[in-house]
């Protein structure tokens, strides 16, 4: 009897052996799970980070491109203005003659543009 008891001890050591060996193995592979899903979250970050950049990077240029076509506007228009302007001074000298009656005339209608 007590060679059984020490042959069932002895089994049962070593069923427990194995099982402190199998936690060992499952802490181990838990471990790396939840390694393995820390990195595919953070490469789930990383991918929509990378994502938002371009698309911050294609609008911000976008928007230097309409700065750009905003600025040749302006100066099409500024000098389309200048040019008005020019023809203006040159139409009312001459329509003004000797007398000078229209100045106050053509003055308010540049005025006007101006405020356009």
């Amino acid at each position: 009897m007590h060679a059984e008891v020490t042959a069932k001890t002895a089994t049962i050591e070593e069923r427990e052996t194995k099982l402190a060996e199998m936690k060992g193995e499952l802490e181990g592979l838990q471990n790396e799970v939840a390694d393995a899903e820390a990195q595919e979250e953070y490469d789930a970050l990383l991918k929509s980070i990378e994502e938002e950049e371009r698309e911050c990077n294609e609008v911000e240029a976008n928007l230097a491109q309409r700065q750009r076509d905003l600025k040749a506007r302006e100066q099409v228009l500024t000098e389309a203005l200048e040019q008005l302007r020019s023809q203006r001074r040159s139409t009312s000298r001459l329509s003004d003659g000797p007398s000078g009656s229209d100045d106050g005339e053509c003055l308010q209608e540049e005025d006007e543009t101006e405020r356009d």
